[in-house]
This record gives C-alpha cells, sequence and structure tokens, in this order.
C-alpha cells in the first residue's frame, strides 16, 4: 500500500504524513492513472506507477503531497535519489547512445537499487549494528 510506505517513511524521519489517505487518493486520481510518465511516455496504470518524491528525502526534500509527482516505477528505480533535471539530463544523454547501450545502463541501474539495499543491509550487519 503507497500510503502506507509514506507513513513508514515519514515515521524512519520521525515526521508524519501531512496527508491523508483520502488526499494521496485524490492527488493520485488526479494526477491521471491514464496520462503518461514523464520520462518514458509510457501510459501509467494501476500496476506500473509509483509515487516519486522530486526531491528526495534524503536531499531535504519533504513528505509534502506537492513533492509528489506519478510516473512509471521503472523510471522511479533508475532515478533513486536524482533530482528530476539531473535525471533528464542522463536520460537526454542515454538518448545519444547505441539502443544496446542504452538498455544496458538503464537495467544497471534499475538493478542498482536492489544491489545496494543488499550491500547496506550486509555492512549494517558486518559492523553489527543489526
Amino acid at each position: 500500500n503507497i500510503y502506507r510506505r509514506q507513513r513508514e517513511e515519514a515515521a524512519k524521519q520521525q515526521e508524519k504524513l501531512p496527508f491523508t489517505l483520502r488526499e494521496l487518493r485524490q492527488k493520485i486520481l488526479m494526477g491521471g492513472l491514464s496520462r503518461p510518465c514523464w520520462f518514458c511516455g509510457e501510459k501509467l496504470t494501476e500496476r506500473n506507477f509509483s509515487l516519486d518524491h522530486m526531491i528526495p528525502i534524503s536531499r531535504g526534500g519533504s513528505f509534502e503531497a506537492d513533492n509528489l509527482q506519478m510516473i512509471c516505477k521503472a523510471d522511479n528505480d533508475r532515478k533513486a535519489k536524482l533530482l528530476p533535471t539531473e535525471y533528464q539530463a542522463l536520460l537526454d544523454l542515454l538518448a545519444t547512445w547505441p539502443p544496446e547501450a542504452q538498455a544496458d545502463v538503464k537495467g544497471r541501474l534499475r538493478a542498482g537499487l536492489g544491489a545496494r539495499n543488499r550491500i547496506f543491509a550486509r555492512t549494517r550487519t558486518w559492523k553489527g549494528e543489526v
């Protein structure tokens, strides 16, 4: 559940969500599940959309609803902690590369999210933090 994940992330930062589940649903409906992803143009559906913090929390972004945008899950995974302008610059650069190279880098970026989380978890275990 998207709302629960947002609430859990806010709690980790010792914050409360400044919007209700109803307000979030309204934003999603008004944001348009049938509109295209801002970055790749793929039509957003209930199965492929993701809420992205435009300014990542780790870079000073807020949990406010106006810091959320709807993009596809694949782009949200690849964007990670980049600002929208940084991610768009990366996509613009990749667009100048051959299709095979684009696919390889995009795949590595998306896979890197899981790998980064696994490495972080192992590092914490090794340091005795877990």
